[in-house]
């Protein structure tokens, strides 16, 4: 495996970094405590690392105004210590199309607060811009035991890390489990070969959230809202391929941002806004099998189809409640429905296969 390979998506298209910024392409696995281990020893992981593997204990403080300022433009700046070493990080949110990647930046710091004037502020942009040092606080911190191994397939080179820790925000503490893997070189497509092997062998699930969103979730009872679809540019400048990539990434983008509103069901929405992203998605695979015979169309529509099947019971109940229930209350307000609430939503749990 050539090291300096570029980081190509699904389409063969290489993914645009520009100078002094890094891109980072993850796909993250959440794992019931106790299990990373014996994912560890998995054969196919086993068969091809090119080194034995090492351990870190990782210490990461996350900082923000007072106001959140970094959070409500979408970005995460932490200082991370590794022995004595320390690294500040700053992260944007992923672009349309590209859910797993994040612009990002990187830099040696002399301790565990950041220092701004290391990063390029001008590239970054506002609020990063206006802000100094001292106007930063520590908003939350993990504490990890990483195992961290180095992958060289036959496409792609990946690392792959198990962590084991917790999220900590004052009094408040939230475990850790997960698996990263995170493309080195090569092709993308690789990372979903991979994760799909490791959901085979045991019960991890897909991760959407970064430690930053669980972190700030944590801390200040920060509720993901329902996302609906958002506009993507394409120009005569696309090949078919860039075009049928940016399609399915959106709308892949669409539905990984619902996943956890639907799956913590704290808002109907979520539900309904992953039926509108597998409705687009079968759309565009309907549009485009017509004229390029590729059986991956077929694939995915029928993914998609499944899923919304399993989605479908839940988003009835869900508008059973937000409907009927609604009339009944405003028609008879003297009558206590509390009772068929709390069974509206325990069948929307069991209905819903996250």
């Amino acid at each position: 495996m050539n090291a300096r390979q570029p980081i190509v998506n699904d389409s063969g298209s290489a993914i645009a970094v520009r100078p002094g910024e890094q891109a980072e392409i993850e796909l993250k696995l959440l794992a019931p405590q106790g299990i990373l281990e014996k994912l560890r020893e998995m054969p196919v992981i086993v068969q091809y690392a090119c080194n034995r593997g090492a351990y870190r204990r990782l210490e990461t403080v996350y900082y923000d105004t007072p106001e959140r300022l970094l959070f409500q433009r979408g970005m995460s700046l932490r200082v991370r210590r590794s022995g004595k070493q320390f690294v500040q990080t700053l992260k944007l949110l992923p672009d349309i199309g590209q859910p797993l990647a994040r612009r990002q930046w990187e830099t040696p710091v002399d301790g565990i607060t950041p220092d701004l004037a290391r990063l390029p502020v001008a590239e970054i942009g506002d609020p990063v811009t206006m802000l100094t040092s001292d106007a930063l606080v520590p908003v939350f911190a993990t504490k990890v035991r990483r195992y961290a191994r180095q992958l060289d397939l036959p496409d792609a080179s990946v690392e792959i890390v198990f962590d084991e820790g917790t999220i900590e925000a004052g009094a408040r503490q939230e475990v850790l489990s997960e698996i990263e893997l995170e493309l080195k070189s090569g092709n993308a497509g690789v990372l979903f070969d991979l994760g799909t092997q490791l959901l085979d062998a045991a019960p991890p699930r897909v991760g959407t959230r970064s430690k930053a969103e669980r972190g700030y979730a944590l801390a200040f009872d920060v509720v993901q809202p329902a996302a609906k679809a958002e506009p993507f540019g394409i120009t005569a400048e696309h090949v078919v391929d860039d075009v049928i990539a940016l399609l399915v990434g959106a709308c892949w983008h669409h539905l990984l941002k619902n996943h956890i509103v639907a799956e913590e069901g704290y808002d109907p929405e979520g539900v309904h806004q992953m039926r509108v992203a597998l409705r687009r998605l079968r759309t565009i695979c309907a549009l485009f099998r017509r004229d390029i015979p590729s059986p991956s169309f077929q694939a995915i529509n029928s993914e998609a189809k499944w899923l919304m099947q399993q989605l479908g019971p839940a988003r009835d109940w869900d508008v059973f409640a937000a409907t009927t229930v609604t009339r009944l209350v405003t028609a008879a307000p003297e009558v206590d429905l509390g009772g068929l609430r709390e069974a509206i939503e325990r069948q929307r749990e069991t209905s819903y296969i996250a």
